[in-house]
């Protein structure tokens, strides 16, 4: 037997049914594509717990809870943006911020914008107070930022530190209501060693590694602000 030869318009009948049945395919899959988006923007509407109106309500709350995580406020996405982002003497032990504006309290009378240091007021920790580089202060305790309001005794300012961040170990020995202010050296006792003592025999240097900002007090933690210092030593 022959086998049997399709004709030109069996061949074109063929091409039609397969074309007609794969649009007719491609129409239905769009159209449940179309259908799951509807669906889909229709939830996600609806999460936003519409008014009266018929308009969603995108706040903050509902955000979050769709997105199932938390989202900066207006404040602090602000902060973030400007660099403003504020610290707090809140840190766990062994961490670190790098927060450039930190609340300190005040201990005596300065104006705005001007630089401040630290030290303590025998009684209350660690205060701020206006640098005078021709102060007996300033033979002990260095400039360690800028107060961004003015300050008077017991107020609270907030500080743009010098330091680049501020960590919080335990495991120091500091002195509460003494070594607030002070500066940690480089010492000469190995390598990684610091004291509050100021190396002084000749040919050392003098390089400052942190200030101490917070001294322990029933928990509150040891906190240094660590700074890129230049040799003090040096001309």
């Amino acid at each position: 037997m022959y086998p049997i030869r399709e004709d030109k318009f069996q061949r074109r009948a063929r091409t039609f049914w397969f074309l007609f049945f794969l649009l007719a395919f491609m129409h239905i899959a769009l159209a449940n594509l179309t259908s799951h988006v509807e669906s889909t923007i229709d939830a996600l509407l609806l999460a936003f717990d519409p008014d009266a109106n018929g308009v969603p309500n995108f706040s903050e709350a509902n955000i979050e809870s769709w997105l199932g995580a938390p989202i900066a406020t207006e404040t602090e996405a602000k902060s973030y943006v400007t660099g403003q982002q504020i610290g707090a003497f809140n840190l766990s032990d062994d961490t670190c911020s790098f927060a450039k504006i930190w609340p300190m309290v005040a201990g005596g009378t300065f104006a705005q914008w001007a630089p401040v240091y630290m030290k303590t007021d025998g009684a209350n920790g660690g205060r701020i107070y206006g640098y005078d580089a021709n102060e007996a202060d300033a033979n002990t305790y260095l400039k360690i930022g800028r107060a961004m309001t003015a300050g008077s005794s017991g107020t609270t300012v907030n500080v743009i530190i010098d330091g680049d961040y501020v960590c919080r170990n335990d495991s120091y020995n500091f002195t509460y209501n003494s070594d607030e202010g002070r500066p940690l050296w480089c010492g000469t006792g190995g390598a990684g060693y610091e004291s509050l003592t100021k190396p002084t025999t000749s040919g050392d240097h003098q390089i400052i590694s942190s200030f101490i900002i917070q001294v322990d007090n029933a928990g509150t933690g040891d906190y240094f602000m660590g700074v890129t210092q230049a040799d003090v030593s040096q001309p």
